[in-house]
């Protein structure tokens, strides 16, 4: 669980609250809370027990404003039990992946969103050096349309 990284560049996040319900939202019903996750922090492994959970609602708290917080539920996986004696939970070192894969793609999703920017802009500057030359032309053109006008009324008058 975590905010979308590439709203990175939007100020005054509020951050998200993910809480997870079983069969409806209720009090009663609540399973786990993530607690605020912010913009910039690492994405939040949530390990809930499902025991007995027939509808599984993850209700996003979008705390406080309106502020375009974009969550993210990135590989979500619900592990089953085998029998009743067993639970199929994934081991620490599988937690740890998991939570290295989540960096990991947080840091990817960095790299894409500064390397999406720098071609913005470079496509921006290219866009204005591309509107002055044409400006340059069309001054040009005009100069030359001028100059070749001037050059026939001369003419013209050094006739008579």
């Amino acid at each position: 669980m975590g905010i979308d990284y590439t709203k990175s560049t939007k100020t005054n996040r509020d951050g998200a609250n993910f809480i997870f319900y079983k069969d409806s939202i209720s009090e009663e019903n609540k399973l786990a809370e993530s607690g605020v996750i912010l913009q910039p922090d690492n994405a939040k492994l949530m390990n809930v027990d499902l025991t007995g959970v027939e509808k599984l609602i993850i209700y996003i708290d979008k705390v406080g404003g309106k502020n375009d917080d974009c969550v993210d539920i990135a590989d979500a996986k619900v592990y089953v039990k085998e029998d009743d004696n067993t639970p199929d939970q994934p081991s620490k070192d599988e937690l740890e992946e998991i939570k290295n894969q989540a960096v990991a793609a947080k840091n990817d999703a960095e790299t894409a969103a500064k390397a999406a920017e720098a071609a913005k802009a470079d496509a921006e500057a290219a866009k204005a050096d591309a509107e002055a030359a044409k400006a340059k032309s069309r001054r040009s053109k005009s100069s030359r349309r001028r100059s070749k006008e001037s050059r026939r009324r001369s003419k013209g008058s050094s006739r008579c």
